[in-house]
C-alpha cells in the first residue's frame, strides 16, 4: 500500500481543483482536462492473502468536437505516457487517428473500466488483449502506436448502424519505437441495428518481439443495454507463437435503482487448446453503487470464485472492493 500512496496523493491533489472549477467554454488551446483513479483491494480467504492495486491517469483533450483533436494521457502509477493521439475528423463519416491509442480488435477494452459493471476486465483481455498477464509479455493496457481509419455509416437516432475501423500498429505497446520490421493489422466491425443492441467482430494479425513471433487474435461479441437491463459477452481466440488459446465472458445484470446495479459474470479461459487441464473459470457477482449526481464517484463490491480444470489445483474465492473517482474541467 505504501508504494501507491505517492501516486494516489499526487492524483488527488490534481483531481481536486478540476472538480471544483466550473465548466467554461474556450478555443482549441483551452483543453478538456480529466483525471481518474481506481483503488482496488482484494482478499483471498483460503490463503488469507490481501492485495491493493492502484490505477491513476491524467488526460487532456484539445479541440474536442472540432475537425482536429489532440489528446494526452499519463499513467501516474506506472509513470508512462499511455496515450498520445491526433484525431482528424474531416467529414461526419470519417475519422483518422494516429499515435498511441487503444487497440481496437477487442471490443471489451474499448470501454473504460469505469463504465463496466464489474471489477476488472475478463481473463481474455488480460491474457490476449495486452494487459498484465498477456501471453506475449507486452503489457500496455491494451494500447499500441499506429494509424487507424474509422468509417461511420447510416446514422440513425444518434448512433451509426455500421462502424468499421482498420489500422496498422507497430505492436510494441507504449513505445514509439518498434523492435521488429513487422506491422500489426487490426480491425473491427460493429453492427448496431437498434439503440439497444450491438454486435462486434474484430481481428489482429501481427508479430511481436525481436524475433517477430506470431500474434494473431480473432474476436466476436454482443452488447445489450436498455438503460436498466444489460448483457454483454465476447469471445477471443488467439495464436501466440503457436500457442492456441481461447476465452470468453458473459455478463448480465440490472440497474434496479438509478444508482445501484447487480451483475453476474462467467469468465472462462483456456491457455492451451491442446491441454484440457489449462482451463480457468471465474464466477463473479458484483454490486455497483454510484454516489454522485455526475456519476463520477462510485464503488463496487464483488465476490468471485475460481475453478480450475486441473484437479490438482484447488479453487479459491476472492472478495474485491473497487473505489472509482473521476473529475473533469475545461480550461
Amino acid at each position: 500500500m505504501k508504494k501507491h500512496l505517492p501516486a494516489l496523493s499526487v492524483s488527488f491533489l490534481l483531481l481536486l481543483p478540476s472538480g471544483l472549477h466550473a465548466q467554461q467554454s474556450g478555443g482549441w488551446f483551452h483543453p478538456d482536462l480529466s483525471a481518474s483513479s481506481f483503488l482496488t483491494g482484494s482478499y483471498v480467504p483460503e490463503t488469507e492473502e490481501g492485495k491493493i492495486s492502484a490505477l491513476s491517469a491524467l488526460s487532456a483533450t484539445f479541440g474536442r468536437g472540432t475537425t482536429l483533436e489532440a489528446s494526452l494521457s499519463f499513467d501516474v502509477v506506472q509513470k508512462k505516457l499511455m496515450g498520445y493521439e491526433l484525431a482528424w475528423h474531416p467529414v461526419p463519416a470519417l475519422r483518422v487517428r494516429a499515435g498511441i491509442q487503444r487497440m481496437p480488435f477487442l471490443m471489451e477494452t474499448t470501454y473504460s473500466p469505469r463504465t463496466l459493471e464489474a471489477v476488472g476486465y475478463s481473463q481474455s483481455a488480460s491474457y490476449l488483449g495486452g494487459y498484465s498477464r498477456d501471453l506475449t509479455g507486452v503489457n500496455s493496457r491494451s494500447r499500441d502506436c499506429g494509424v487507424l481509419i474509422e468509417g461511420m455509416f447510416w446514422p440513425k437516432d444518434g448512433f451509426n448502424v455500421l462502424n468499421i475501423v482498420a489500422g496498422l500498429f507497430i505492436g510494441n505497446g507504449y513505445s514509439f519505437k518498434d523492435d521488429n520490421r513487422a506491422k500489426d493489422f487490426q480491425g473491427r466491425v460493429v453492427l448496431q441495428p437498434g439503440r439497444r443492441w450491438k454486435f462486434s467482430a474484430g481481428t489482429m494479425i501481427g508479430r511481436y518481439g525481436g524475433e517477430a513471433l506470431v500474434r494473431n487474435r480473432f474476436t466476436a461479441g454482443f452488447w445489450y443495454d436498455d438503460g436498466r437491463w444489460f448483457a454483454r459477452g465476447e469471445n477471443i481466440y488467439g495464436n501466440t507463437d503457436g500457442l492456441l488459446s481461447d476465452g470468453f465472458f458473459v455478463m448480465g445484470g440490472c440497474w434496479f435503482r438509478p444508482t445501484m446495479a447487480l451483475s453476474a459474470r462467467t469468465d472462462r479461459f483456456q491457455t492451451d487448446l491442446s491441454d484440457s487441464g489449462t482451463v480457468t473459470t471465474l464466477a463473479q457477482v458484483c454490486f455497483s453503487h454510484i454516489l454522485s449526481a455526475d456519476r463520477n464517484f462510485s464503488y463496487r463490491l464483488q465476490y468471485g470464485h475460481t475453478f480450475h480444470s486441473d484437479p490438482s489445483v484447488a479453487g479459491n474465492s476472492t472478495l474485491s472492493c473497487c473505489l472509482i473517482f473521476r473529475f473533469g474541467a475545461k480550461l
